[in-house]
């Protein structure tokens, strides 16, 4: 008796792999969505509760490799291989020429719209990684040994209160020149220490074991706060600001980003541009989601795939909500003032 052994197709593991990295995705838009809703509906509170949880985020160790790993590369493998998907297939839905089909039905219309959103995210995802991760990204600095994140936002009053319940210092034009005068007032006494600093490793240079001098601490020190208050004033400068505008100088990241949120989102413009953003990626998460139970044959059952439509429906909803919530309630009903 011989058995007959299928070989699997290269398609068909290229399309299970793009539905896994598509599940890893969903669950990170939970987080995120979950996160950003905090800043708006921890009313009264400030965004404390975004706060916190950026700034646990902020905090795990090796964070750029499990950034490139765990989202990056999932991301860019699921978008390119998605794009190819929905460029070849045709959308089910429009008038038929009498030679491909035209249905009605609901699965066609999700068919339809899982396709065009994929083409929204692209752009959407691309323009907000550049905005929040290059254009907005909080500056680290060092002030007085303390490492403080910077950020330039517009001005309103209600940044006044605000800042002062979150601890923030604000910069303008005239306060950064300030600091520009005290660090060349600091600069044009680093004469002698540098003289002193030179003379004392040249005659350390050669010794194997150096003994503590009090001396000695206090021109390395000095040498030390010097390169952090010019590092200090760089940072204040990075980014240029009119009249209208300053720098925010924050205790954590979380504080920063939390500004840095609350200023894209007065504008009702961006407001307009991440609703579209966010009701794309709640559809095509929890949609794809459905597609994937069904081709992993969790939901083989027409009760079992209605019962999951309606659950994907509803996670749309409410992640929904709290995408739209983080959107217009961060500087609306929240930070406003």
């Amino acid at each position: 008796m011989s058995t007959k052994v299928e070989n699997i197709s290269s398609s068909f593991v290229w399309a299970r792999i793009h539905s896994l990295m598509g599940l890893g995705i969903v669950l990170y838009l939970i987080e995120h969505l979950t996160t950003n809703s905090m800043a708006a509906l921890w009313v009264g509170e400030d965004g404390v509760g975004f706060i916190r949880m950026v700034n646990f985020l902020h905090g795990l160790p090796y964070l750029h490799v499990l950034e490139v790993g765990l989202i990056g590369v999932p991301l860019a493998f699921h978008a390119v291989l998605g794009i190819k998907y929905a460029i070849k297939s045709k959308l089910n839905t429009i008038g038929s020429d009498g030679k491909s089909p035209s249905m009605k039905h609901g699965r066609n219309h999700a068919f339809s719209w899982q396709r065009i959103t994929s083409f929204i995210l692209l752009i959407g995802i691309i323009l907000h990684v550049i905005e929040f991760r290059f254009l907005h990204y909080p500056i680290a600095a060092k002030d007085n040994k303390q490492t403080y994140y910077l950020t330039r936002v517009d001005m309103d009053k209600g940044l006044y209160t605000l800042s002062d319940r979150l601890n923030v210092r604000l910069f303008n034009s005239d306060a950064i020149a300030n600091e520009k005068n005290s660090l060349a007032a600091l600069s044009s006494k680093m004469s002698l220490v540098d003289q002193k600093l030179k003379e004392m490793q040249s005659k350390e240079h050669f010794k194997t074991a150096v003994e503590f001098n009090p001396e000695s601490a206090s021109i390395y020190n000095s040498v030390q706060r010097f390169k952090e208050k010019t590092q200090w004033v760089n940072a204040l400068e990075q980014r240029d600001i009119s009249n209208f505008q300053v720098i925010a100088v924050c205790e954590n990241f979380g504080t920063a980003t939390l500004l840095n949120v609350r200023n894209i989102f007065r504008s009702p413009i961006m407001g307009g541009f991440y609703s579209l953003f966010v009701l794309a990626a709640v559809f095509h998460a929890f949609n794809g989601l459905w597609t994937l139970l069904l081709t992993w044959g969790v939901i083989l059952k027409m009760g079992s795939q209605k019962t999951f439509a309606k659950i994907c429906v509803a996670l749309m909803v409410i992640f929904g909500f709290l995408g739209l919530a983080a959107i217009w309630g961060s500087y609306w009903i929240n930070l406003r003032s």
